[in-house]
């Protein structure tokens, strides 16, 4: 979160973004790095990373879905978009990877696609929560797992460590319940929360 005071998060521009991006991806690293302990990816899927900021989490997930994967960016910021290619052009050009501009509202992909997807950080950016999960399950493979990670959720002290932030920024914040009804109404069938113990990180797993 303390990054939220460097530039414009919801929408990195310019050189300041991009300086932005690239501080976020050492330091959204640890909570990153937990999740993806979380989502057991496997060597030959094919995973998306929505919000995918400077690239730092595709980079890691190239390395685990190994030559026979893929891996697919999206964000809504053009730099975004520039800053993770330029941080995996070998992957890219050798077609390992493609990452496109869009908004998680409306996407590109087909139906039951990826078997793995994952977002870090981007939830508190997006349009409408409910509704736009409804379109993450629409491309995600049955039986595919899916992990919507922050480094907050919506608890009173927690929100009063963090009240500055959230209010400048506009951030959406669920409580626990709130991501287990969001995920539920989207259709998955199974969801099961991960906290890690001493910090303020969730990750909501669920399973179409």
């Amino acid at each position: 979160m303390s990054e939220t005071n460097m530039g414009n998060p919801a929408k990195p521009q310019g050189q300041a973004g991009v300086d932005m991006l690239n501080r976020m991806n050492e330091s959204h690293g640890p909570v990153t790095d937990w999740a993806l302990s979380i989502l057991d990816v496997k060597k030959g899927d094919r995973v998306l990373d929505i919000g995918c900021g400077g690239g730092a989490t595709i980079s890691k997930l190239l390395e685990m879905v190994g030559e026979e994967g893929h891996v697919s960016g999206i964000d809504h910021a053009l730099d975004s978009v520039t800053t993770s290619i330029n941080n995996n052009l070998d992957a890219f050009v050798a077609g390992k990877t493609d990452i496109a501009q869009c908004s998680i509202e409306k996407t590109p992909f087909y139906d039951d696609l990826f078997d793995k997807v994952i977002t870090v950080e981007s939830l508190y950016f997006w349009p409408d929560p409910k509704e736009n999960v409804k379109e993450v399950y629409r491309f995600t493979k049955p039986g595919g797992r899916v992990l919507l990670v922050l480094d907050i959720y919506n608890t009173p002290e927690i929100m009063e460590a963090h009240k500055e932030n959230i209010e400048k920024h506009d951030l959406y914040v669920p409580t626990v319940e709130d991501f287990e009804n969001m995920l539920r109404g989207a259709g998955f069938s199974e969801v099961k929360i991960h906290l890690n113990e001493g910090t303020s990180w969730i990750a909501a797993e669920s399973i179409k």
